[in-house]
């Protein structure tokens, strides 16, 4: 069936994930697990409000309610967070993505070759960048929140906040990393990838 962690702690309860491996289940830290049909499973964390909200035809990424982030689709381009922090509203430009429209006063239109037009802001040491192919998105500085293009897939944050680093899951999407619980990712070739912690001694046994 693929990977599954061997643990010699006690409090382990295992979940299998059909067509897909297997995953450990914890009471730790209330972390639950939810199956991504067709992309693998990702954990659900109480942790730090993360709650996972699904991207059509592109994957999973986490709504997270920290910093009043809400998550809008764009179409057959992937999704991107509208922010209620500064009278943020999304524009979207044809062909290319999506980018905010800000009433503060600060903003100045840049041109992206190949790309289109994104606006690039003094207010928050806000730069933007253009993920050619994918469209545009914006790196921030406001809550140290740095976008990563995930190729084939669309955008997503790379946020200090939370320690929360993404990685790459080929062909499944993407998933974060986290340095909170020593959290770090491994492939599961064929199936998905699934978490490995530091915290309880826990390695990954191969059964063929």
């Amino acid at each position: 069936m693929g990977w599954a962690p061997r643990n010699g702690m006690s409090s382990q309860e295992w979940d299998g994930l059909p067509g897909m491996g297997w995953a450990p289940k914890y009471g730790m830290g209330s972390q639950e697990w939810d199956g991504l049909p067709g992309v693998g499973w990702a954990p659900k964390s109480g942790m730090g409000s993360q709650s996972w909200a699904e991207l059509p035809d592109v994957g999973w990424a986490p709504r997270n309610w920290m910093g009043s982030q809400v998550w809008d689709g764009l179409q057959s381009m992937g999704w991107a967070p509208k922010y209620g922090m500064g009278s943020q509203v999304w524009d979207g430009l044809p062909g290319v993505g999506w980018a905010p429209r800000n009433g503060m006063g600060s903003q100045e239109r840049d041109e992206l070759p190949g790309v289109g037009w994104a606006p690039k802001y003094g207010m928050g040491s806000k730069v933007w960048d253009g993920l050619p192919g994918m469209g545009c998105a914006p790196r921030s500085g406001m809550g140290s929140q740095k976008w990563d293009g995930l190729p084939r897939v669309g955008c997503a944050p790379r946020s200090g906040m939370g320690s929360q680093e993404w990685d790459g899951l080929p062909d499944v999407g993407w998933a974060p990393r986290c340095e909170m619980d020593s959290q770090v990712w491994d492939g599961l070739p064929g199936m998905g990838w699934a978490p490995r912690y530091r915290m309880g001694s826990q390695f990954w046994a191969g059964h063929k």
